[in-house]
């Protein structure tokens, strides 16, 4: 590699950015040339000389431009010494704008070109030393930075190596680099160690000062920077930021009607101007062990005499000032921290039923003004009644007449959006509701406790319950309430599809084959998600259904059966259910008449029957997101009561999307609230006895010991319902933000020993069946012939196929181990292994069976294997 480089090195410890900085002058793309070189999972990143491939530089580049473009017309990959790099082309969308490098990483810089970095699958990369490094505890980013764009590379390991090694250039200066900086930073201090670079024929520049780089961008600021939340609120006395706070002064700006915006490189149209005070000291530590990924943002004080409550109905900003008065940075504020400390919550909430009144609470301490609209059905224009609701710390209430039960109501909700910037006025739904119309547009008041919704013998139903004597015995039938007798003709049609299917004792094919199973040993039926959900219409008669006998005329081998699938996947009544809407009342479509407590009486029916031929219920949750947020989406609700409150933000303020989309977070005090009274009145209102957690490893680890302490607590005596048989499990995968307790200690497979919750064994059922969830399905494993049958598909040489086979075997041995914690046993490397160093804490094998309607056949059922892990 040409030229001399001079050794500069760091040790952080934390996730750190390499940055280097281009000038201006440099901004012109080449059009080959070496370029900067890694590898990463050896935990070494060092460059190599003389590997070519098309480097892509800024989109600001005002020369040349049509290279850039013909350049990023897709995704281009260069193999780079057994090391893939992904050039992402910008994505535009109404609400934010990203950068894409696939499967589900993105990024967020201002111009420029993202490259990820993706070791390869097997092996390790072991590449000689280099002379710039830097010595990481976890993952580092690199980033090639210009003056206001940058390009970056993304490494698992915690070693970072960099080197340069020239550019061939077309019409630009020889001396591109003539002008480069080299920093390394902590992510989230900014405080950088800088090593100069020295390239041929190029002389050393000076460094880029470091209170220019850590306060914000030289050029002037937008109405864009509002926009984002890059500050959070994290209590009544502190607010964090990442920024450098020395030589800087920093203040809160409001304005009651969102009427902040930048004029002059100032910010105009606040009600309020308040001065903030840096906190030498830092966060406190109960702020840092709540919000763990801003532990080293910058403190600043607020003054004890701010009336803050008044102040979080505002439009908030925090503005930050250079020495010489120049504005230089400006951000909103996440404000869910604030919220906690000054309004968290245990009092009643939703519909509350006494004998003389009906008294309403709506938690929404942001909001300026909340009404309730009354109506007398479902669909009924006609309002019957208006009234507005009083505010008491945070919380909004209003008593209304008893009769009005049966009647329908909405809430009208003003508050101020991060999202559009402005103050918006939302018609939505309770969050609390226990019932809603056909149509989700309206919540239903009802009362769980009415008589008229029981079916005879309900209140006694928790002495029928099946005997459990030891959650080891317990094994699991997993099923979807409409594929269990959608197409079963021996269920009256009126039927099919629904909660009573399971009512029908007499001639039902599917109750005699439950039966007969639970006569074998069967203990629980999963039930997909059964709480209102989006993507099915809750009134039937609006379903579209293909056509059977035009299927039954097309040849078999056809592609022609899918398209008439898919041409109405949209509007049919088929759905898994996992697009949470409103957890707390029954899918409408699965009742016969989706409005009134019909859909209440029928679930309760549905568990009864189920709980008299010897199976108990468990429902699939799912807490860990929501379907639609924002102030406009029909199918909004939290975000539309507290805005920026419920769902989970990164840095930037932006709603994380990890589990999909629009994350939840249980690390919020109300938030945690929700899901654990949500589990109760599952409980207690509708007897069920357990229940399997969606994507469990993003809810924190404390929300769920909480909600296992809460359910176990409820008894006969007090709620007929014996807490102590209800069962909890969940998918323990620890990824996205709150991996490795990104986000406090989630409940992810590592964490939740000892607590008594099982996890999935994603470990045992890849060693059974083969490969995994995300791998080729033709991978095989203990049970599909590894390295005993081949399928033709490349597993590796038989070296490989039957060291991989050895291992299976060794996952398979310890989770038979089953609670034994302290099993040993024999490796096939003919070592003695204690069970425990596998951390597979294994509870009880389960024979899950998966019935689904394939469109256009009969129901079909097959055995899925699948293990749970707990430590007891």
């Amino acid at each position: 590699m040409g030229g001399r480089m001079v050794s500069a090195g760091s040790r952080c410890g934390t996730p750190a950015l390499v940055w280097l900085m281009l000038p201006r002058s440099a901004l012109c793309p080449p059009s080959a040339g070496h370029f900067l070189g890694f590898a990463a999972s050896s935990g070494a990143l060092a460059p190599r000389d003389g590997h070519h491939f098309q480097p892509l530089l800024a989109s600001g580049c005002r020369r040349r431009r049509s290279c850039f473009d013909e350049s990023c017309s897709s995704i281009h990959q260069a193999l780079f010494r057994g090391v893939q790099w992904h050039c992402g082309r910008r994505e535009e969308s109404l609400t934010s704008r990203k950068w894409s490098c696939g499967r589900g990483h993105s990024y967020i810089p201002r111009k420029g070109f993202l490259f990820r970095l993706r070791p390869p699958a097997l092996g390790r990369i072991q590449m000689p030393p280099s002379p710039f490094s830097t010595h990481l505890s976890s993952s580092a980013h690199l980033h090639l930075l210009l003056r206001g764009g940058c390009s970056g590379f993304v490494a698992s390991s915690g070693v970072l190596s960099l080197g340069i090694s020239g550019f061939s250039v077309v019409r630009s200066p020889p001396a591109l680099l003539n002008t480069a900086v080299l920093a390394v930073s902590n992510r989230s201090k900014r405080r950088h160690r800088r090593g100069e670079l020295a390239i041929p024929s190029c002389s050393p520049m000076p460094l880029v000062s470091e209170k220019e780089d850590s306060t914000g961008p030289s050029s002037p600021l937008s109405q864009d920077s509002l926009s984002y939340a890059r500050a959070f609120w994290v209590s009544k006395s502190h607010i964090a930021w990442d920024i450098n706070a020395e030589d800087a002064s920093v203040y809160v700006y409001a304005s009651k009607m969102a009427n902040l915006h930048f004029m002059n490189d100032n910010v105009e149209g606040c009600d309020v101007r308040i001065q903030l005070e840096w906190d030498e000291s830092g966060l406190p530590a109960n702020v840092t062990e709540k919000f763990p990924h801003i532990k080293n943002y910058a403190a600043f004080k607020i003054p004890s005499s701010v009336d803050i409550v008044n102040l979080l109905k505002c439009q908030l900003a925090v503005v930050c000032f250079s020495g010489q008065g120049r504005c230089i940075n400006a951000t909103g504020l996440q404000l869910p921290g604030v919220l906690d400390d000054l309004f968290s919550y245990s009092g009643p909430l939703g519909a509350i039923f006494s004998e003389e009144a009906i008294c309403l609470y709506l938690w929404a301490p942001t909001a300026h003004v909340v009404r309730v609209f009354v109506y007398g059905n479902e669909s009924n224009e006609d309002l019957l009644d208006c009234v507005q609701l009083e505010e008491r710390f945070g919380v909004w209430h209003a008593r209304i007449p008893r009769n009005w039960e049966g009647y329908y109501y909405v809430y009208e909700v003003s508050a101020y959006h991060l999202s559009t910037l402005q103050i918006e006025t939302c018609i939505v739904n309770d969050p609390y509701a226990r019932g809603i119309s056909s149509d989700g547009h309206r919540t239903l008041f009802i009362n769980l406790d009415s008589d008229s919704l029981k079916p005879l013998g309900w209140d006694e139903l928790a002495d029928e319950k099946p005997e459990l004597l030891s959650f080891s015995d317990i094994s699991i039938y997993e099923l979807h309430i409409r594929d269990f007798s959608a197409m079963d003709y021996s269920v009256d049609p009126d039927l099919r599809g629904g909660y009573l299917a399971f009512t029908c004792e007499v001639n039902s094919a599917g109750v005699f084959h439950l039966r007969k199973l639970s006569e074998a040993g069967l203990t629980h039926v999963h039930l997909l998600p059964s709480f209102h959900f989006a993507g099915v219409d809750d009134v039937r008669e609006k379903w579209k259904y293909v056509d059977d006998s035009r299927l039954s005329k097309m040849p078999p081998d056809s592609d022609e059966q899918q398209a008439e699938v898919s041409a109405i996947q949209d509007q049919d009544g088929y759905n898994w259910g996992y697009n949470p809407v409103l957890w707390s009342v029954p899918k409408g479509s699965y009742a016969r008449d989706p409005n009134g407590g019909q859909r209440t009486l029928e679930f309760r029916k549905m568990v009864q029957a189920l709980n008299r031929i010897g199976l108990r219920v468990v429902l699939d949750v799912v807490y860990n997101h929501v379907h639609a947020s924002g102030p406009h989406n029909d199918l909004s609700v939290l975000e539309q009561v507290v805005p920026g409150y419920y769902l989970r933000r990164n840095a930037d303020g932006h709603i994380e999307n990890s589990t999909c989309i629009n994350n939840t977070a249980s690390e919020h005090f109300m938030m945690e609230r929700l899901i654990i009274d949500d589990l109760l009145s599952w409980a207690v209102d509708y007897k069920v006895d357990g229940f399997r957690f969606d994507l469990m490893g993003h809810i924190m680890k404390g929300t769920m010991v909480k909600a296992k302490f809460a359910l176990q607590s409820l008894s006969k005596d007090r709620n007929r319902v014996d807490g102590s048989k209800i069962h909890m499990y969940g998918e323990g995968w620890d990824f996205g933000e709150v991996a490795k307790n990104g986000r406090g200690v989630n409940a992810s497979q590592s964490n939740i020993s000892g607590t008594g919750i099982g996890s999935f064994n994603d470990r045992i059922r890849d060693a059974i069946l083969g490969g995994s969830p995300f791998a080729h399905p033709l991978q095989q494993g203990f049970i599909t012939g590894l390295a005993l049958q081949p399928n033709g598909h490349n597993q590796g040489d038989q070296p490989i196929t039957d060291a991989m086979l050895a291992a299976s075997l060794d996952h398979i041995q310890v989770a038979l181990a089953a609670n034994l914690r302290d099993f040993v046993f024999t490796a096939h490397s003919g070592e003695a292994i204690k069970k425990s160093y596998y951390h597979l804490e294994v509870l009880h094998f389960c024979l899950l069976i998966d019935v689904h309607e394939k469109p256009g056949f009969s129901a079909y059922i097959k055995p899925v294997f699948f293990f749970f892990w707990e430590s007891g």
